[in-house]
């Protein structure tokens, strides 16, 4: 778990990367005004640039590894505080979710998931869907009108934003791990091809992962909900 954790994989790379895009307005509104929940970590890496570029009102880094979550902290303690959104550090079993949620003083609607590279062994789909239906589905958690564009409205549901590898046990019944649970449903926004990556992040350059592979990037939310523009 501490070598997977400690890696920079693909999807979390191109999801920095898409972040990192004036382009990028869509999965940028999706954060913007939001608690937003990094499931898996790992590095961070996808938390801290939605803390730094997406203006949320807070972000919250998740993992199961305790010795991940020890990293974390410090990583957040020497972070400057003027440049990120307050970000925490929690521990996260998907198997024992917290009742009131991950961000409890947070209303359920309010508050999105992001992951990357979270289905790299078998049965890791299922468990995954299986906590999504948990987190998006929470009490309270109905859809709320925000605001109206002509006659169209757009509505604050709880979403959460997962991108993968293909190449990764299991990731191809994800879709359908999904569906299953009966209360998901799932959009696939992008798929890309990553290859040599170099990206500014705070004062250095980052530069990782130099073979080529692709990344696929879902939208999952409640079937209950419409699914519209995020805001």
């Amino acid at each position: 778990q501490a070598d997977v954790a400690a890696v920079l994989w693909p999807p979390a790379l191109a999801l920095a990367w898409d972040l990192s895009q004036p382009s990028s307005s869509r999965l940028r509104d999706a954060f913007y005004n939001k608690h937003v929940v990094e499931l898996g970590a790992g590095t961070g890496l996808v938390g801290l640039c939605v803390a730094r570029l997406c203006r949320p009102l807070s972000v919250t880094l998740t993992d199961f590894s305790s010795a991940v979550h020890e990293v974390l902290s410090g990583l957040i303690g020497s972070l400057s505080q003027e440049e990120y959104a307050p970000l925490y550090v929690r521990s996260l079993d998907w198997s024992r979710l917290p009742e009131d949620g991950v961000v409890p003083h947070a209303h359920p609607s309010s508050v999105v998931f992001v992951g990357a590279t979270l289905v790299y062994e078998k049965g890791a789909a299922a468990l995954l869907a299986t906590a999504l239906a948990v987190l998006l589905c929470l009490p309270n958690s109905h859809q709320e009108v925000l605001g109206c564009k002509g006659l169209k409205q757009y509505r604050k549901v709880p979403e959460a934003w997962i991108a993968l590898d293909p190449a990764h046990t299991d990731v191809d019944v994800f879709p359908q791990a999904i569906l299953d649970t009966k209360v998901l449903m799932l959009e696939r926004i992008w798929r890309c091809e990553v290859s040599a990556m170099k990206m500014p992040f705070g004062s250095g350059t980052l530069v990782q992962h130099r073979s080529q592979t692709s990344v696929i990037l879902y939208r999952i939310y409640p079937s209950h909900a419409v699914s519209t523009p995020s805001t």
